[in-house]
């Protein structure tokens, strides 16, 4: 299915609701342990955002925009992703969650009322299509921006992050200054080819990432540790990158 989506086949890579289903019970529910471990860390910086709607771009299953929603008490959301039927799957859970949901199929305009989500892109998209996506978040008045924790994904959102203060934004978080990140090293590019070379290369103090805690209770799961073994996923390892910004004065 990752492949098709890849690929850019014309195709909805979501076969049928069922593998929705199935991933936002699973995948999805390790993404937004990321998104809770995010938010933690605005409600650290005392930070919130302003705006009443959300634009989940790319939105899959949906769960950021369930998770920042609740969080924000934001009650309007709009969703966006290449498949249709995984912007319909969002939109209903956002229903559930007592948010009112729009389905658009091309990008809107930002306006200061709507907060820009991203989660989990940067390495799935091409040059134009992240170049794109750049282009609309240094539009939005308030971007949360959140992805794998791997050496590559973190280096590309640090170069988001420039591009970002070049338009004006102001950061949030993670870090405590607007200078140039000095984790952006020259020799970046060369640690770029792909995940499987992350960790191969780098030194570990070399990238901007965290760690997210999964909730205890799936240590005790059956489900969740028939699932660890099955997927051969680390249910300890939870890395993330992050991005939050706004053009509002701090």
């Amino acid at each position: 299915m990752r492949e098709g989506f890849l690929r850019g086949t014309r195709e909805d890579y979501w076969k049928n609701e069922r593998d929705l289903q199935l991933y936002n019970a699973v995948y999805a529910q390790r993404i937004g342990w990321k998104w809770d471990a995010v938010l933690a860390k605005l409600d650290e910086a005392g930070w919130r955002p302003s705006a009443r709607h959300l634009l989940d771009w790319g939105c899959g299953s949906g769960v950021a925009a369930r998770t920042v929603a609740q969080w924000a008490g934001i009650t309007r959301a709009t969703v966006l992703d290449r498949s249709p039927a995984a912007t319909r799957f969002a939109a209903s859970s956002l229903k559930e969650v007592c948010v009112e949901a729009s389905i658009v199929e091309r990008t809107p305009v930002m306006d200061d009322h709507t907060v820009l989500l991203v989660s989990h892109v940067l390495g799935e998209l091409s040059e134009e299509a992240t170049a794109n996506l750049v282009q609309l978040a240094r539009q939005a008045h308030e971007v949360i921006w959140v992805e794998p924790g791997s050496f590559a994904d973190s280096k590309r959102l640090g170069r988001v992050r420039e591009k970002l203060l070049s338009a004006g934004h102001h950061i949030v978080a993670p870090c405590t200054h607007e200078k140039r990140c000095p984790m952006l090293g020259a020799d970046s590019a060369q640690h770029e080819s792909g995940p499987a070379q992350d960790h191969a290369k780098a030194d570990p103090a070399d990238w901007c990432h965290f760690f997210a805690d999964p909730p205890m209770a799936i240590f005790q799961s059956r489900i969740w540790t028939m699932i660890g073994r099955e997927l051969s996923i680390d249910l300890r390892s939870l890395p993330y990158s992050f991005l939050a910004t706004t053009k509002a004065t701090i």
